[in-house]
């Protein structure tokens, strides 16, 4: 797998510049997140989340990355409203190499519940 769109979207990302990380994302990426049912889809959308999920986020801290032939999982350690979380993102890539789905996960449950409470207004979706 070519991880050049991988390495250039993590990097454009930790430099809060999503006009250039949104360039290695395909068109029909899906976004799962632990705190919605729903998956947002497509580039426009998954920005928009990314975007207010950076927002309410105090602090991040990469504490580890697993690659696979057509994934990587990133695992972070992140702070939002006094809360300590660790995440894992499952990132992967279409034939192509672009980004085309991101699973988001964290944990505890407080940690989620916290960050629920602030992105629900932000994104327009119930708590």
């Amino acid at each position: 797998m070519d991880k050049i769109h991988l390495a250039q979207f993590a990097e454009a990302t930790a430099h809060n510049d999503p006009d250039t990380a949104f360039k290695h994302v395909s068109e029909h990426i899906v976004l799962h997140s632990p705190i919605f049912d729903d998956a947002f889809i497509g580039k426009a959308e998954v920005r928009r989340v990314i975007q207010a999920v950076k927002s309410i986020v105090d602090a991040t801290a990469r504490t580890g990355i697993a690659e696979g032939d057509d994934r990587v999982v990133v695992f972070n350690t992140i702070t939002l409203g006094g809360v300590s979380a660790e995440t894992a993102e499952l990132i992967q890539v279409d034939a192509d190499g672009l980004i085309d789905r991101i699973t988001v996960m964290w944990r505890p449950l407080r940690a989620l519940l916290e960050g629920q409470g602030r992105l629900a207004g932000l994104l327009g979706r119930d708590r």
